[in-house]
């Protein structure tokens, strides 16, 4: 195969491969170009812990909130209880992704 402008070198076998190619033709290694890393990986470890510890207050807080509301004052909050379902909704969505696209 001749060497153009655009190919890249197989980081397993050494052989030329595009650029935009998915894996390599001659040993069928994935193209490292094209992977993408997860926004974990992207914004660091200490970065993912930090917003982890952000949410999880966020979440403390609210479930207290939610539970003054209605224990004390006998009423719900319609916006927090919006703000609640929403966010269990995401976590649900996100646990079904998740294990969908293994």
């Amino acid at each position: 195969m001749s060497r153009k402008r655009d190919d890249v070198a197989c980081p397993s076998c050494g052989e030329h491969m595009r650029k935009k190619a998915r894996r390599c033709g001659s040993c069928g290694t994935a193209n490292p170009l094209l992977e993408s890393r997860s926004f974990g990986e992207q914004i660091g470890l200490g970065w993912t812990v930090l917003l982890l510890v952000v949410v999880g207050v966020v979440l403390v807080l609210l479930g207290a909130w939610l539970a003054y509301e209605l224990l004390a004052l006998g009423r719900l909050n319609p916006y927090l209880v919006a703000a609640g379902g929403l966010l269990i909704l995401v976590g649900i969505g996100s646990a079904i992704a998740r294990r969908w696209r293994r």
